[in-house]
């Protein structure tokens, strides 16, 4: 049994697995863990150079920020060299770098509300795909962005890895790519539960803003969105520096403005909104709030999406993951199989005779009902637990103990009287080795 830890970014996956049932299984392992593990390996080493190779703070979007308009030419690299030479003004540094604090933000808020659909706008190379598909809840993901070209470029971002196929999600996923702009309505969007619009809104000229918030806020109507943007009072933490964080923007707002436009929007449209951010200033300026102010607006009104038939955005590419198929009945049996046939559990709980095994049923109770679990895992309840040990195994009639008769085969080692070669035969497709945690080490720029 493999246990999954979902966390933020930039801490990776972490998959551990019992080295005495490795050791144990069959020599299917000894064949098959290097080559899986080095599989695994170099998938935790795309995703980290993916990561570190990132122009900035999130302006990685900008390369067709606008989400609305064309895409200005050669975006990423001209913003990557514009923040560079910004960079050397000086100021404060972020470690996780902002752009992966945003990207987590947007994730803690989606898991926050158990959303199971999204569509990010401005979404540029896609690598916001990271944080979003480890919302548990989520089951479709939608990607927009004006270019074209680099939306091309992202489709390697959101392919399954390797140990996603080896361990698929416990729920369904759809990621979808599509080419267009973030103020037309495409039917394959409506009906999502949340929107976000990282670092997108101060690309964008006051009229196509307009046409944006239309859309989102009035068409659209997803009951959650969050939308995030420079906050122009921290830049006095630069030194010596003036103008506008990167050459493309068109405004960058105080706070004050900010949340007098997001209050704007709420009275509109029907929303409520509350603040946040990204990018904690020093402590002897909290009072300039974080370098990257965010705004999170939940439906505050009963009205209705509209409805399209419409298919204005262009398919660029889509990606369906695998996911666990098995019922509840069947997660909860094989962890109860795995559990009692532990070697260390068989070993610990061997009669003296080594004629049969009694493992105490609040031994397995407390194994199995005391693992974390995601709010959309079906928890299991001592009647479960019980109920299945009693259709499977010997339990003691006053139900304490499960009791494994032991009987020797020809050669004289004892073997469990229950069969439990189809389950190893079964999950020789679910054993992973451990993966190794691997940290990368970003160069930090603040915008």
């Amino acid at each position: 049994m493999f246990y999954k830890c979902f966390t933020s970014p930039p801490q990776i996956y972490h998959l551990t697995c019992d080295p005495e049932f490795l050791l144990s299984s069959t020599d299917f392992i000894s064949k098959t863990a290097e080559p899986l593990h080095q599989c695994c390996t170099d998938s935790i080493a795309a995703f980290s150079k993916a990561m570190s190779t990132s122009t900035d703070l999130g302006e990685e979007r900008c390369a067709g920020a606008d989400g609305a308009g064309a895409p200005q030419p050669n975006g990423c690299q001209a913003c990557h060299h514009e923040e560079e030479g910004a960079a050397g003004h000086g100021g404060p540094k972020f470690n996780p770098p902002v752009y992966s604090q945003r990207y987590a933000l947007v994730q803690d808020v989606l898991r926050k509300h158990c959303v199971e659909s999204v569509v990010d706008f401005g979404c540029a190379e896609c690598k916001i795909i990271y944080f979003l598909k480890n919302v548990e809840s989520m089951r479709r993901i939608a990607l927009v962005d004006a270019d074209l070209t680099v939306l091309k470029g992202g489709c390697k971002f959101v392919q399954p890895s390797v140990f996603e196929h080896v361990i698929p999600r416990p729920t369904p996923l759809r990621v979808s790519l599509f080419h267009g702009s973030a103020g037309d309505l495409d039917s394959r969007v409506a009906g999502v539960q949340a929107a976000s619009l990282v670092e997108l809104i101060e690309h964008l000229e006051p009229d196509v803003l307009e046409k944006v918030t239309h859309n989102v806020f009035g068409c659209l109507r997803p009951r959650l969105v969050i939308v995030t943007t420079p906050n122009a009072d921290f830049n006095v933490l630069f030194p010596g520096f003036s103008g506008f964080r990167h050459w493309d923007h068109k405004f960058e707002w105080t706070r004050e403005q900010f949340q007098q436009w997001c209050e704007g929007l709420c009275r509109q449209h029907g929303y409520a909104v509350s603040y946040t951010g990204a990018g904690d200033p020093p402590p002897q300026h909290t009072h300039l709030g974080f370098c990257s102010q965010a705004a999170i607006f939940t439906e505050a009104s009963e009205k209705a999406g509209q409805q399209t038939e419409e298919k204005v955005y262009k398919l660029v590419h889509e990606e369906v993951y695998p996911y666990d198929q098995r019922t509840d009945a069947e997660r909860l049996g094989n962890e109860i199989d795995y559990t009692i046939h532990r070697p260390c559990l068989m070993e610990r709980y061997m009669s003296e005779d080594r004629a049969q095994i009694i493992i105490p049923v609040a031994h397995l109770m407390d194994h199995i009902l005391n693992q974390p679990r995601s709010a959309h895992e079906t928890k299991w309840t001592e009647g479960d637990v019980l109920g299945y040990l009693r259709s499977k195994y010997t339990v003691t009639d006053d139900g304490t103990s499960v009791v494994i008769q032991l009987q020797e085969d020809d050669s004289g080692s004892s073997q469990s009287s229950g069969d439990f070669s189809h389950h190893t035969e079964d999950n020789r497709d679910d054993l992973c080795p451990q993966l190794v945690e691997r940290s990368c080490v970003e160069e930090e720029v603040w915008d």
